[in-house]
């Protein structure tokens, strides 16, 4: 008898509960159910499993409270991903409507093409929006043709056309592809890249919250001639939540580095508001609230890394910068 088949069996002793499995799927972990960066129409489930066992031919379906689907994934694994988390694309079913409002959910895996229930789960308050006010972004470059190294420009602005950040990399003669990183709040932005000699097919440009995971959105998939600019939606879902992209006031502030600290202060003598700083992978590092026009954060920790800044004023105008802490 197929011993997956047994563990079905295991579904009358399921306790409700934040992540709860059966105790022969306890080497199935969850990483993560969350919308797709740039796609609205899917839900990606991160998983993996702890040991060496082929959970052949995965695929995962999402429902809600009331057993409805929501979405599913069409089989595209031969086994559940060993040791790193694994993103599986669910497909979410025509007319399901969703926000990023928290809602109780059961996630179900299968094996087999289907054919097979192995694990389920009950989530309690699930959240498909990312938490974070900001969300790790991989921003890639790929050079199709001849290799040879080059620095590498970029920039992005939001969907009013108003500078968000930029940056560069190197590109290497022997590897294709280089990457930048930074964290990105949900919105509507526009990636751009410094002209290229020469510039034509061979070059693709892209942005992912994870490249090993996924290529994300990029010019390859928007073929034809002209500029490698990129427009893209990022988490558009959750664009109308609290993690949402405010008015940005790229003249607000004045920053400094001194002696482990970081130095705010506004242009205006206004107050200050709510200061943050995130990483790259989107983890609030520092956080203040001050009606004060000057303040200061501790950083000697944070050294040799790039560093987030965002204030936002209680007039509820932003400020965003990108940092180097050397």
């Amino acid at each position: 008898m197929n011993p997956m088949k047994n563990r079905i069996l295991l579904l009358l002793s399921l306790l409700p509960g934040v992540v709860e499995a059966q105790n022969e799927c306890d080497s199935v972990v969850i990483d993560g159910i969350r919308y797709n960066a740039v796609d609205t129409g899917i839900i990606d489930v991160m998983a993996h499993v702890t040991n060496f066992d082929c959970i052949d031919y995965p695929s995962f379906i999402l429902y809600d409270q009331n057993g409805d689907t929501l979405a599913a994934e069409v089989t595209d694994f031969f086994c559940l991903g060993f040791g790193t988390p694994q993103t599986h694309r669910l497909v979410i079913r025509p007319g399901v409507q969703l926000s990023n409002i928290p809602f109780d959910a059961t996630l179900e895996l299968f094996t087999g093409f289907g054919d097979d229930l192995v694990c389920s789960w009950n989530f309690q308050s699930l959240a498909l929006c990312p938490l974070p006010a900001c969300i790790q972004a991989e921003i890639y470059l790929t050079n199709t043709g001849a290799p040879f190294s080059f620095p590498a420009y970029w920039w992005i602005t939001d969907d009013a056309g108003t500078w968000y950040d930029d940056g560069h990399f190197d590109m290497d003669s022997v590897l294709s592809t280089g990457f930048d990183t930074l964290c990105l709040p949900p919105g509507k932005y526009m990636l751009s890249f410094t002209p290229f000699s020469p510039i034509d097919t061979s070059y693709i440009i892209g942005i992912t919250p994870s490249y090993q995971q996924s290529t994300g959105t990029n010019t390859h998939l928007h073929p034809g001639p002209g500029p490698l600019d990129l427009s893209f939606m990022w988490y558009a879902q959750c664009v109308d939540g609290t993690n949402g992209v405010p008015e940005l006031d790229h003249n607000a502030l004045q920053i400094q580095q001194r002696a482990g600290q970081l130095e705010v202060w506004t242009n205006d003598g206004s107050a200050l508001g709510t200061i943050e700083l995130f990483t790259v992978d989107g983890r609030t590092v520092r956080s203040l609230t001050t009606r004060d026009d000057r303040s200061t954060l501790p950083i000697a920790d944070l050294s040799n890394q790039i560093i987030l800044l965002r204030a936002i004023s209680p007039s509820g105008t932003a400020f965003a910068q990108r940092i180097f802490i050397p």
